[in-house]
């Protein structure tokens, strides 16, 4: 009796149009998932050791004064000052190239979050949770920020969830996650 209960509440596995029998993983996105993390973190990465490099290769490294009758009086002995031996111009020029690379990176981070954000709408789906699946519109926004990850479909969610459009329904997790990723991502760079 109990195993009768068991394959009544058991969650059918998918079957294609030939009869065989599918699975509900999602497979085949390693090499996308791999690709889109070292092309977001890679180049940062790179850049930031880049500067550090300079920075220690450049490094002057104070000696300390003999006597203390030779030290001078100008309070600019600190602890805390790496002074180096480099144009200030090009290591703000490396340092620049950080900032112009991150808002290109933003497509990178909205990919990232859009498998586990596909992966929960799938599941929702297979589990008849109507709750978690997004509304046509709000699959719209999703689409939007996979899209092109602008600030531009930021403010469309803003409108949405503000209800400016006269469409606003309860969110789901998913379109959270991508607009909370999104923000996050439009703020950082």
């Amino acid at each position: 009796m109990e195993s009768k209960s068991k394959t009544l509440y058991a969650t059918p596995t998918p079957v294609n149009d030939h009869g065989h029998q599918t699975s509900s993983h999602m497979r085949g996105r390693a090499k996308d998932i791999l690709l889109a993390f070292f092309a977001l973190t890679m180049p940062m990465v790179a850049l930031s050791a880049a500067l550090l490099a300079l920075i220690y290769h450049y490094r002057i490294v104070r000696n300390d004064f003999i006597s203390s009758n030779l030290r001078l009086n100008t309070g600019q002995d600190d602890s805390k000052v790496v002074y180096v031996k480099f144009s200030a111009t090009a290591l703000t020029q490396v340092a620049s190239w950080s900032s112009t690379l991150a808002p290109i990176l933003v497509g990178f981070a909205i990919t990232l979050i859009s498998y586990p954000v596909a992966r929960s709408i799938l599941l929702a789906g297979q589990n008849n949770d109507k709750q978690a699946l997004p509304t046509p519109y709000q699959f719209y926004l999703m689409l939007r920020m996979v899209a092109n990850g602008s600030p531009i479909a930021l403010w469309y969610w803003i409108k949405y969830a503000t209800g400016w459009t006269g469409r606003r329904e309860r969110q789901g997790k998913p379109l959270k996650t991508m607009t909370w990723i999104l923000s996050l991502s439009v703020i950082l760079r």
